[in-house]
């Protein structure tokens, strides 16, 4: 009884040896993952319009019209601020455009669609100048819309967003100011003129 039981005991430690060493070797294996984490914090950017109509009344051939109603733009941004323009003219070419009857338009910035024109009495055309104040963080303004407003020299308008106004870094309190500015000719047909512009504002130039 005793061999036996001495048996059993040596069958009982192989066993556990075995398991032993089964366990140590896979305990053995190592293995290592990288794992990225990620994360974005949204850029703010506010901008706040002091109108959404201006108005040039009666055009005349006698002499170049500035719109009532000049539109400001407060910009306040955590990262790079752009403002963009767009207009509708007759949604092929930009400008004023009379819809009604015999249509009719009076092309931005000149009859050619030109980029820039200096307005004069009796020749057409239509525009934008644009400033930057010293209110807050100034922005630069495009060349082609960076004229003085006492000055006729205008900024010609296109059916695409083009860029207007933009900082290098953030922007606390710009305040930026467009004036539109609009001269006829004698071909220019007698009738009611509109254009819708649009401004946008984001942090992609």
């Amino acid at each position: 009884m005793i061999i036996i039981k001495r048996k059993d005991l040596f069958f009982i430690a192989v066993l556990s040896l075995a398991l032993i060493i089964s366990l140590s070797s896979n305990l053995d294996v190592t293995k290592s993952a990288d794992v990225t984490v990620s994360a974005t914090i949204a850029s703010d950017i506010t901008c706040d319009f002091s109108t959404t109509t201006a108005s040039f009344g009666e055009l005349t051939t006698a002499a170049v019209s500035t719109a009532f109603g000049s539109t400001t733009i407060n910009v306040n941004s955590s990262d790079v601020a752009v403002v963009k323009v767009q207009d509708d003219g007759d949604t092929t070419d930009p400008g004023l455009y009379n819809s009604a009857g015999a249509t009719d338009l009076i092309g931005s910035a000149d009859a050619a669609s030109g980029n820039t024109a200096t307005l004069a009495a009796e020749t057409e055309g239509y525009g934008m100048q644009a400033t930057s104040t010293d209110f807050g963080t100034a922005m630069t303004i495009a060349v082609r819309y960076d004229n003085a407003s006492t000055t006729n020299d205008v900024g010609g308008f296109e059916i695409t967003d083009l860029n207007m106004a933009s900082s290098t870094g953030s922007v606390t309190n710009a305040r930026v100011i467009m004036y539109y500015k609009a001269a006829v000719s004698d071909s220019n047909l007698a009738g009611s003129y509109s254009d819708i512009i649009t401004y946008t504002c984001s942090n992609t130039l």
